[in-house]
């Protein structure tokens, strides 16, 4: 059931992510990745939220597709609703 559960919460963060001009990256675990514009300018906004988000940056040099694109593990079901405005707010932000 909480495998369910945690597919259903990254099939919600996935779509906001998107619906806010995030290219999501299609992933078999309990992390998204996805494309942003400005990711470092992401990660910040983020960890000004309080949510930490893993750049991708280190791998682009070997695989060029991950230029600008960063991992969010799926928050915990307590966490999700607080994460999603926050991650919203952050991309809102770092898209200057």
């Amino acid at each position: 059931k909480e495998m369910r559960n945690t597919k259903q919460r990254k099939k919600e963060l996935e779509k906001t992510l998107s619906a806010e001009g995030a290219v999501i990256y299609e992933t078999f675990t309990n992390f998204s990745i996805c494309k942003v514009s400005n990711a470092s300018g992401f990660i910040t906004e983020a960890k000004k939220q309080g949510i930490l988000i893993k750049s991708l940056a280190y791998a682009s040099s070997i695989i060029p597709a991950l230029h600008e694109c960063v991992r969010i593990t799926v928050p915990g079901k307590d966490t999700q609703k607080k994460a999603l405005r926050g991650l919203v707010a952050a991309l809102s932000k770092s898209n200057f």
